[in-house]
């Protein structure tokens, strides 16, 4: 069973997700009404793709941390199109508790 603060972790982790998720889904229908405008919107559709990068990545992170693999979260990707997995670890390993030993004396 995982320690509380691992599911504590986790639940944080998610709840972060789907923040982050609103705010893509939000940006994105803030570039749609600026093209319709014909307003310039080349940084609001850079800020997507930037946005959804970030959210790709956090999200393969966040499935292999409760337990999938690679190939479970994404089954198909195009050729040329893979995660930085470098990347994806270091979120996993931000998001995973880890025990802090105590120091046991020699003497006892």
């Amino acid at each position: 069973m995982l320690p509380q603060e691992q599911i504590n972790l986790t639940r944080k982790f998610k709840k972060e997700l789907i923040l982050e998720a609103n705010a893509l889904r939000v940006l994105k229908q803030d570039t749609v009404v600026a093209q319709k405008d014909r307003k310039p919107a080349g940084h609001l559709q850079s800020k997507v793709h930037i946005a959804r990068h970030t959210i790709r990545h956090r999200h393969l992170a966040y499935c292999m941390l409760r337990g999938r693999t690679y190939e479970q979260c994404e089954n198909k990707v195009r050729e040329g199109n893979k995660p930085n997995m470098l990347h994806v670890n270091k979120i996993i390993q931000d998001y995973t508790y880890n025990v802090k030993e105590e120091a046991v004396s020699a003497a006892a």
